[in-house]
């Protein structure tokens, strides 16, 4: 693993389709063949969803290229999401970035009539998420094997960073010979392309005109199609926007730089953040240094193929690790206890998001490079004005790769006029987050410069993309109602900074990303046994919680099968034990089990990212349950002490109430060790 700014851009948005679309005659091109939805199978992940009902799907039958056709076709997924009106407005097309992302994917959840934000836009109009040519539901797809496998070895060796140059150049060199090798024609698949595949889709499917929104480079491919095809348009919507004369990618380091700046003062300026995570900055880059030198061993879970790869955790990961997450608006307040755990050598954070976002088989690297390189990658130096020095080497790198990448891709360079603004009077709006490391809000000022009706909302605390989101979607429904008018956007001005994960706003409990770590690691390899139990002994606190639900039911039924009592059993400490053991075993289940739920369920943190950090000071009485847990076990000690001296039981009795005791004793002195008697005064 190794910090890298242009490649794996993590995008966050959303969208999904509707209306009965025409059937074509089979030899008509364009034209729409209508599919199953389950043709797509991550549409099998809405199962809520009703075909027919809340969407239609297919493909779109365009031909490979319109500069030089030829009689060759590909294919484009096509998710209709109907609307719930009998009187639909015109469809909201929406496009996801990358360049090489599925919309698919990423949009289809508006389906769901349990999405409040997709229930609400379809409440007006159809949503299409329409999948760019060579994106993963699309075909051809122009995924790189050879990538991947090199992601893969990449966990389980330890490559030099010349080494890792050379393999990747190799990897996508040797991806791009068999793209090539099978029939398919790199120079097809890029912005313009794309643009007349949007207006084809339109006539196809029988629309006079649509909206478009998109997201990161579908701002890119939303400014092209306003340049070619203005009448089919009625309004666009462009989130995390890239201008068509800036490259971005040529000043992603300082993007980056800008974000990190943010983030440091942001800390330094809320009381509880700069209370908790001091000097971040310092310990942030300080980390970076420490971990170069002696890496953090970390297991990266692939949810896909069942495999843990362990993998060491470098300085170099850590700050690649920052800047992808803040593409994630979600993400961004768990940054600074993320930078302090690994500075405290803590795997929790660093092992779940890395499981989490290291291994993508959904990204098109040929559709990336193909656009690209016909488009943006064409410079030689990065511009690294200000830029923290360690920023820009890593930039400087990847941008000595990119190009002797587009030198071998050899596509032909769009026209000048692909590079120049934008001018039209087309309703326009569009959205910027305060904190995104690659398309930065003067990035929409600069192309609302050149429109006459645009109408730029700029979310304080966002990352990369602000929709969907309800302030978003709001903003979006009313827009898309009322183009001629501005909407509303006070709700975007709230809240003003991070809402920072802390100790005085969150609970962190000891153990809690532990837990969540492990269930990674199980869902990730369920055949191996090893995974279970270590879960198990996660879930009982190393066994000791395990041993005594196993024992407690077996000695019991011992007891009932022989006869293990005495007479002097049936004084009140006698009677009392079974149903202490009882106590605690219900109060110490309770306990962990409510842990597991509250990193587990996003109500206690608002998302996967802050939810494996920590959860709400609501919960906070959960941790008065291991004080009262503390209190039986002082009673089961003074029982188990009185059996002795009085004799109780028989013997087998006596020695079974002892062990239990004695477990729970263990058991507790943990809590004790980790903290977690201390969380309720925290």
């Amino acid at each position: 693993m190794k910090q890298t700014y242009l490649f794996g851009l993590l995008s966050i948005i959303l969208g999904l389709v509707a209306v009965t679309a025409p059937v074509h005659a089979q030899g008509e091109i364009p034209r729409f063949e209508p599919e199953p939805c389950g043709t797509f199978e991550v549409f099998k992940d809405a199962p809520d969803a009703v075909e027919g009902t809340d969407a239609e799907c297919g493909y779109l039958i365009v031909p490979e290229q319109r500069v030089q056709p030829t009689d060759k076709t590909i294919k484009l997924g096509i998710v209709i999401i109907k609307s719930t009106s009998a009187t639909p407005a015109e469809p909201l097309v929406m496009a996801q970035g990358g360049p090489g992302g599925s919309s698919i994917e990423l949009y289809r959840y508006l389906a769901s009539p349990n999405d409040p934000v997709g229930q609400m836009l379809r409440a007006d109009r159809d949503l299409i998420a329409f999948e760019q040519r060579g994106t993963r539901y699309s075909e051809p797809f122009l995924f790189c094997d050879e990538v991947l496998d090199l992601t893969l070895r990449g966990f389980q060796e330890n490559f030099s960073d010349e080494e890792e140059q050379r393999l990747n150049l190799e990897a996508y060199n040797a991806c791009k010979t068999r793209l090539v090798n099978q029939g398919d024609n790199l120079a097809a698949f890029n912005s313009e392309e794309n643009a007349h595949d949007v207006a084809a889709l339109a006539q196809t499917l029988g629309y006079e005109q649509i909206s478009f929104y998109g997201v990161s480079y579908g701002t890119m491919l939303g400014q092209h199609l306003v340049r070619l095809h203005p009448d089919v348009v009625r309004t666009f919507t462009l989130d995390a926007i890239v201008p068509l004369n800036v490259n971005a990618f040529q000043k992603a380091g300082e993007s980056e730089n800008r974000s990190l700046d943010l983030l440091f003062a942001a800390c330094a300026a809320d009381a509880a953040c700069n209370r908790y995570y001091p000097n971040l900055e310092q310990v942030l880059f300080d980390t970076v240094e420490q971990l170069n030198q002696n890496p953090i061993p970390i297991v990266v879970s692939d949810q896909e193929t069942a495999i843990n790869y362990p993998t060491p955790f470098r300085g170099d990961d850590l700050l690649s690790t920052v800047g992808q997450l803040f593409y994630a608006t979600d993400a961004i307040p768990i940054l600074p206890k993320m930078i302090y755990d690994a500075r405290d050598r803590q795997v929790d954070l660093p092992e779940i998001i890395t499981s989490l976002l290291g291994i993508d088989r959904s990204m098109s690297e040929g559709m990336y490079f193909s656009v690209a390189c016909a488009e943006e990658y064409f410079y030689t130096e990065p511009e690294l004005e200000g830029v923290r020095p360690i920023l820009a080497e890593a930039q400087i790198e990847d941008t000595k790769i990119i190009n002797e990448v587009c030198a071998n891709w050899n596509v032909p360079r769009l026209d000048a006029a692909a590079d120049e603004p934008v001018i039209n009077d087309i309703p326009a709006l569009l959205f910027s987050g305060n904190f995104d490391p690659i398309t930065p809000p003067p990035y929409g000022e600069e192309v609302a410069s050149h429109l006459s009706k645009a109408t730029h909302v700029v979310f304080p605390v966002n990352g990369h993309g602000a929709f969907p989101g309800g302030c978003s979607g709001q903003i979006m429904k009313d827009f898309l109602n009322n183009p001629n008018v501005t909407p509303d956007t006070n709700c975007a001005a709230t809240p003003a900074t991070p809402p920072f994960l802390t100790p005085a706003t969150h609970l962190v409990s000891p153990g809690a990303t532990y837990l969540l770590r492990r269930v990674f690691r199980a869902v990730a390899d369920p055949v191996n046994p090893a995974n279970w139990l270590d879960l198990i002994g996660a879930l009982a606190w190393r066994g000791l919680l395990l041993g005594l639900i196993l024992l407690f039911p077996l000695v019991w039924v011992v007891r009932w099968l022989i006869t293990l009592r005495k007479p002097g059993e049936k004084r009140w400490p006698a009677r009392l034990a079974p149903w202490a053991v009882l106590l605690w075993l219900v109060i110490a289940i309770t306990f962990v089990g409510l842990q597991f739920v509250g990193v587990g369920v996003t109500t206690f943190g608002g998302s996967l990212f802050t939810a494996a950090a920590g959860f709400s000071r609501d919960f906070l009485w959960i941790f008065s349950l291991p004080w009262l847990l503390g209190l039986v076990t002082v009673g089961l000690v003074i029982i188990a002490g009185t059996s002795w001296l009085k004799g109780y039981w028989g013997l087998a009795g006596r020695l079974y109430y002892s062990l239990t005791t004695l477990l729970a004793g263990l058991y507790v002195l943990s809590l004790v060790s980790v903290g977690v008697f201390g969380v309720l005064f925290s």
